[in-house]
């Protein structure tokens, strides 16, 4: 595999741009190199046409103002190109030909992609420019969009479930806390529902960053007509001239990623698109419509997505709202980072899990609930004991956690601790592995209880298992 480049293809005006020291790729030079990326694959323009069957019509699977996306199919180990069906299957971007947005959105994703991992950001596997074709080479997502999974009309598929939103928007949130911490502070600029994408178990991962840039390094104010800035609250303020994002998704003065993720929150807990010119008059723009109701708990519940009623308990629908009009908020200086946007949106996914802390519990010992599910603690429940309690077989309802009858919904362990010293419950979904152990079972569960050890050690206050045995090294139910 190689790329090539014709002497045309230098002399291109669309191709003579200055740098501005934003990072782009340079030109190739005479001898018709171009910088490599680490880690990426340059892959020739007749690879990638193969890979795709000339990019037929029938492997379109995506398309906007950049350009196409084709599904093609790439040896596993070699990355060269099979046939279809077989090998992995990848998505490849091929830019627009016309003018000069094309190329500069080619140059940015590399950019971005080529220097950051991240298990939220869509992987760049390689990349092609040849002649005028400029093409990218990613992993491909199974799920799509979310944009695709919550506005889907069709009757027949299973609408997002609240506990799934979560978990959607939580990855999202992770990726985007990555790229505003890393040390270029990069800026997404286009946060949107269709450019986060889904893998075949909902993880989310962030893609599309042809307006991604980096922020400043120095702290100072700036005014350019390239960059776009985190805002005053994550450390730095710009102004920009240039015209990017979505509608609806950009900030008032253009100033910040956590408007555009508030948007999504906000579609999230509606269901409804941020911009229907299809909707009544003055309900066009969901922000200018819906804001107003994210702080009364009454009003919430007239604009909550109906197709989740009853997944979610008040407080954490309310407490989604409150995260939602912070980072909607017009002023940037009130807005949160990124980081303390994913704390709020994990303190509400463990809030729904029923997680407790060292330091509060969750429910008190008389829990009717609790009674309930485990048939009033009975011994036939009574799975495991230690000198911290005891832990009891109990059952919840698969989408809201409630109890019910043994045996349906999902199996759950509830640990109730001695009531001499803490007393509370926690509740752990799932059910303990009974079968015999093989060697690579016992392999993978060593290597993983390892990397949880290794983590530990690693993080920030040094913390210290004390007390790591069998026992304390729980199963889920993935062999």
């Amino acid at each position: 595999m190689g790329l090539c480049f014709s002497s045309s293809s230098l002399k291109n005006p669309q191709h003579s741009g200055n740098n501005d020291g934003e990072g782009f790729l340079p030109l190739p030079p005479p001898d018709g190199r171009i910088l490599k990326w680490p880690n990426l694959v340059v892959f020739s323009y007749e690879d990638l046409k193969y890979a795709t069957r000339n990019f037929k019509s029938d492997t379109l699977i995506g398309e906007g103002g950049f350009g196409r996306v084709y599904k093609g199919w790439l040896d596993e180990n070699t990355l060269t190109p099979t046939k279809p069906g077989s090998g992995i299957d990848v998505a490849i971007k091929k830019f627009n030909k016309e003018g000069l947005q094309g190329f500069q959105q080619w140059q940015s994703e590399i950019t971005f992609f080529g220097r950051l991992s991240h298990p939220n950001l869509v992987n760049l596997l390689g990349y092609c420019w040849d002649e005028d074709e400029f093409l990218l080479v990613y992993e491909f997502m199974p799920y799509g969009s979310l944009e695709n999974h919550l506005f889907s009309r069709d009757p027949d598929k299973e609408p997002l479930s609240w506990s799934t939103r979560l978990k959607i928007v939580i990855g999202a949130a992770r990726g985007l806390t990555f790229l505003h911490a890393s040390e270029n502070q990069v800026i997404h600029r286009d946060v949107k529902c269709s450019n986060i994408l889904l893998d075949a178990n909902y993880d989310a991962k962030l893609s599309d960053f042809g307006l991604a840039r980096s922020g400043p390094s120095d702290g100072k104010n700036h005014v350019s007509s390239r960059v776009m800035s985190l805002g005053p609250s994550e450390g730095n303020t710009h102004v920009t001239t240039t015209i990017m994002g979505t509608y609806a998704y950009v900030a008032p003065g253009y100033k910040s990623d956590v408007y555009g993720f508030g948007v999504v929150l906000l579609e999230i807990l509606t269901g409804m698109r941020a911009l229907d010119p299809e909707r009544p008059s003055g309900q066009q723009i969901l922000v200018e419509w819906t804001k107003p109701c994210l702080s009364s708990k009454k009003k919430l519940k007239t604009i909550m997505d109906g197709r989740i009623e009853g997944q979610y308990s008040p407080k954490a629908a309310f407490e989604a709202a409150q995260l939602t009009l912070k980072c909607l908020g017009h002023d940037p200086n009130q807005r949160p980072s990124m980081k303390e946007v994913l704390e709020g949106l994990e303190a509400i996914q463990l809030q729904r899990r029923g997680g407790v802390s060292p330091y509060t519990c969750s429910c008190c010992p008389d829990s009717d609930d609790l009674k309930y599910v485990t048939r009033n603690f009975m011994s036939d429940a009574l799975i495991d004991q230690g000198g911290f309690g005891r832990v009891y077989e109990g059952w919840l309802d698969e989408n809201t956690l409630t109890p019910t009858e043994p045996g349906s919904g999902i199996v759950a362990a509830i640990k109730m601790f001695n009531k001499e010293g803490l007393q509370g419950f926690l509740i752990v979904v799932g059910n303990p592995y009974k079968e015999p152990l093989s060697w690579n079972t016992r392999l993978k569960i060593a290597i993983d209880a390892a990397r949880g050890l290794a983590f530990l050690h690693a993080s920030e206050k040094q913390v210290i298992h004390k007390d790591f045995k069998p026992s304390n090294i729980l199963l889920d139910g993935v062999s």
